[in-house]
């Protein structure tokens, strides 16, 4: 059963279990409906956050990157026409100022992504969900 987050302009926590997955999704990209509709149809619990419409905040993406281990450059979509034109290279800002621009701009994260306890995975093919 997918559970969707709150209605307001951001969250004030992102509920991140070892028990269930929560699914980093841009409805723009087709391939963000596809992991949607894959996380509903093989898990009993999904979390869904919509990067556009829930806004996670700069803390929350540092806060998930920091139990997922991964780096917060891996967030960026490197491929994104609002990151060639005015980010371009990631590696010359903070760690801080990333999560800021994640925050400001979630048209610069790499979706889809799922979370699920310390694990993040990202998604780059329809092949990714086998």
């Amino acid at each position: 059963m997918p559970i969707e987050a709150n209605d307001s302009n951001t969250m004030d926590t992102i509920n991140i279990s070892k028990e269930y997955v929560t699914v980093f999704l841009n409805p723009n990209h087709n391939l963000s409906k596809q992991v949607r509709a894959f996380a509903i149809a093989e898990y009993k619990f999904v979390n869904i956050i919509d990067v556009l419409k829930d806004k996670p905040t700069a803390l929350q993406y540092l806060d998930i990157t920091t139990k997922c281990n991964v780096a917060i450059e891996n967030l960026f979509d490197k491929n994104a026409v609002l990151y060639q034109q005015k980010v371009k290279d990631i590696s010359s800002f903070s760690t801080e100022d990333a999560a800021n621009m994640l925050a400001e701009a979630p048209e610069l994260i790499r979706t889809p992504f799922v979370v699920k306890g310390n694990t993040l995975k990202f998604f780059e093919s329809v092949a990714d969900l086998t």
